[in-house]
């Protein structure tokens, strides 16, 4: 999982979407391979975030990884484009900070960046809602997703994990 964060990382930088989307990908926090983070664990993460993120868009940092599910901080600070992840789903609970998402409708000009990732101009037909602290988002496989940072940007905890195999009838 922390090689698709690095590769996720620089496929964003490297995107040919007309804003260069920027990140810092951090190293693992401390409690990636303890299976628990505390809330104090959270809050130290993201204040670290803040100073890291310079001019950037997005820091990313792994706090709880195992069993095929991995939870990362990130921290937006600006807008990237709208993407999709054919092979995961996430659930994103916003710590801290407050955001507008567009989730669902239909991808724009998508393009690959990464096997596992298309990124586009914009979301047709999606479902726009502002996000606060305590919210939580399920983003399943496949649907298009974009978030737009308030001022002050937004931290969330993004738990991703691949969609459970349709099962087969006897």
């Amino acid at each position: 999982m922390k090689r698709f964060f690095g590769m996720m990382m620089a496929a964003m930088a490297l995107s040919p979407c007309g804003v260069q989307a920027q990140g810092v990908l951090l190293p693992d926090y401390a409690t990636a391979g303890q299976g628990m983070a505390t809330a104090r664990d959270l809050t130290t993460a993201i204040g670290g975030m803040r100073k890291a993120i310079g001019d950037k868009s997005i820091a990313i940092q792994s706090v709880v990884s195992g069993n095929g599910a991995h939870a990362a901080l990130e921290f937006w600070a600006k807008p990237l484009p709208p993407a999709v992840h054919s092979g995961e789903v996430e659930y994103v609970t916003v710590i801290e900070g407050s955001a507008t998402v567009i989730y669902g409708g239909t991808l724009t000009s998508p393009r690959e960046v990464m096997p596992g990732l298309l990124q586009g101009d914009a979301i047709v037909g999606g479902q726009i809602r502002d996000l606060h602290p305590g919210d939580v988002l399920l983003i399943p496989s496949g649907m298009p997703h974009w978030f737009g940072p308030g001022k002050d940007g937004i931290a969330m905890l993004g738990i991703k994990f691949a969609p459970p195999s349709a099962k087969k009838a006897p």
